[in-house]
């Protein structure tokens, strides 16, 4: 994350969030930059890799029929579900 995004208003979120205790605000930030670093956040779009088979067997349990071969118009992917009575 830039550094530019933690200005006063984003540090004012924490402080809101805890009462304005300084001390807790500051072990909340701390925190959240921890998490983002550990699980990767800021570089998720750029590390992500979609594996398609994995996906078609999660779409099939879940009681699709098929994937439709490419997005609909609203760039997200299609499936057709099965009626279940």
């Amino acid at each position: 994350m830039p550094e530019s995004k933690y200005d006063d208003m984003y540090i004012l979120r924490f402080l809101r969030a805890r009462q304005f205790n300084v001390e807790k605000a500051e072990a909340q930030f701390k925190g959240m930059l921890e998490y983002r670093k550990k699980y990767e956040v800021d570089t998720i779009l750029e590390t992500f890799r979609v594996n398609p088979v994995r996906i078609c067997k999660c779409v099939q349990a879940a009681g699709a029929k098929h994937l439709l071969p490419r997005p609909s118009k609203s760039t997200s992917p299609g499936a057709c579900f099965r009626k279940r009575l």
